[in-house]
């Protein structure tokens, strides 16, 4: 099955007082971006050319695997026209709106017409769908204890990540990325496997059947 499942993390500090809204791309700095490719099982992170160097440096990961952000716009339209599904959790509201900027902007650059077409049959946001089908927000920690076990997690707070790049652990951040991708690909398939989507952690969650999910997706995405 070919996917690629995105996350991003951001470098910004205080959403107060930067005046920083979730559902606004206006202000947002992208730190790191990471893919995990499913079909391969590769894992690869994209970061601002002018910080290429200084992370692979502070990181005890595969040079090879560690990308300036220059380079991701041929790695997604390779991927788009070798028919990959673009997996994410949230990434409609907030991943692809926030690298859709230039990098002056705290983008990534070059991504935001090719997001624009890529092919709504080969893009998929587990959270948009599911908030759309309940009504419900669903976070991905509560699908991960629902789906893959309450002993599965998140490797950190979000919230602690810009803290951590911003001291320069660089790698800590970028595991903690990728493993979200990971565990959002891990989620969708898990999911597929067992027919409906469950999370824990909320009341009001209640369980979608595929099919249901499913119906919402296409409805959603109708052109």
């Amino acid at each position: 099955m070919r996917i690629i499942a995105l996350d991003i993390e951001t470098a910004n500090l205080d959403m107060k007082d930067e005046g920083l809204s979730f559902s606004d791309p206006k202000g947002w700095q992208t730190a790191v971006v990471g893919i995990h490719n499913h079909y391969t099982g590769f894992d690869m992170v994209y970061v601002a050319d002018s910080m290429l160097e200084e992370v692979r440096l502070n990181c005890h990961l595969p040079r090879q695997r560690i990308h300036p952000f220059s380079i991701l716009p041929y790695h997604l339209r390779r991927w788009r026209n070798e028919g990959y599904l673009l997996l994410t959790h949230n990434g409609l509201g907030f991943d692809l709106p926030i690298m859709s900027k230039t990098t002056k902007e705290g983008g990534v650059g070059q991504v935001k017409a090719l997001f624009e077409k890529w092919p709504k049959n080969q893009m998929m946001d587990t959270c948009a769908v599911l908030t759309e089908a309940t009504g419900v927000r669903y976070r991905l920690n509560h699908l991960i204890h629902g789906l893959l076990g309450e002993d599965s997690s998140k490797l950190m707070d979000a919230a602690n990540a810009p803290i951590q790049w911003a001291k320069k652990n660089y790698e800590e951040v970028i595991r903690y990325c990728i493993d979200d991708c990971r565990k959002t690909c891990a989620v969708y398939l898990k999911a597929g496997e067992e027919g409906e989507f469950r999370a824990i952690g909320k009341e009001e969650y209640r369980t979608v059947p595929i099919t249901e999910y499913y119906s919402t997706w296409v409805k959603s995405h109708k052109d």
